[in-house]
């Protein structure tokens, strides 16, 4: 099972996505692209209709939530939360992290929490800790070891030790 968000088929703020400043402070991946927005937001948009097309044929179960906030511009795959089922956790947990930057907290989408607290028996909602300015970004800062049943974290501004 794979859950992404499709971008909108429109092209984004040119303002948007290229001046998250707070993205790049702490993100060495993040960076400019050279080309127009239009160039770059088609060159996206074909590359994830590629890899929904590798994954289905690979045969994962693939489901698209289309993305309802033109703000969201990054939110193709969500950090915000996670979901995990397995033998280990049969009735599922569905957690949804305080995130770091506004930009991010707008991708939280209704539909899809509404979704996953239907398909999970166990809910968690740590955005409460973004008003006291402590963060936990999800997979953006957790690694999950299934086989030994251990999460890992790396310390940033982007996970508060607190």
């Amino acid at each position: 099972f794979l859950m992404i968000r499709r971008p909108p088929r429109s092209t984004p703020k040119p303002s948007s996505a290229a001046s998250d400043v707070y993205k790049r402070q702490d993100n060495a991946l993040q960076h400019f692209i050279k080309g127009s927005v239009e160039d770059i937001t088609l060159k996206a948009q074909n590359e994830m209709d590629h890899y929904i097309k590798n994954m289905k044929d690979a045969g994962i179960q693939v489901v698209i939530y289309n993305q309802s906030n033109p703000e969201a511009y990054d939110s193709i795959c969500p950090d915000w939360f996670t979901m995990q089922k397995s033998d280990a956790i049969p009735d599922g947990v569905f957690s949804i992290f305080p995130m770091r930057c506004e930009s991010r907290r707008k991708e939280r989408d209704e539909k899809i929490i509404s979704d996953m607290k239907n398909a999970c028996k166990y809910f968690i909602d740590l955005t409460a800790f973004e008003t006291k300015n402590e963060f936990l970004e999800g997979k953006g800062s957790l690694i999950y070891d299934h086989r030994n049943c251990k999460i890992y974290c790396n310390l940033s501004q982007r996970a508060s030790l607190t």
